[in-house]
């Protein structure tokens, strides 16, 4: 059974009585980040972005993906010390 717009934004909306909970002085505060844990590191697939694309031979280079893998690894690789310095 599919679901019509009105059930969907129920469910994705926040209803009336629950925004009365909300204290407009403190939402955009950053309280709570010591909480936060990020984790940074390489992809499971090596460019899987791009692979989830298919093929991309109307790039019409034959070395594209050697190329990106390259420029992937530095970007990686330099996300990685940005993420882990200090």
């Amino acid at each position: 059974m599919m679901m019509t717009d009105r059930e969907r934004n129920e469910l994705l909306l926040p209803s009336d009585d629950s925004l009365e909970d909300i204290d407009a002085d403190t939402y955009w505060r950053l309280d709570g980040l010591d909480d936060m844990h990020f984790d940074v590191s390489p992809p499971d697939i090596e460019l899987e972005a791009i692979l989830l694309l298919d093929d991309p031979a109307f790039v019409g280079d034959e070395r594209f993906l050697e190329r990106l893998r390259a420029i992937y690894g530095v970007v990686t690789e330099k996300a990685l010390d940005v993420a882990y310095e200090g």
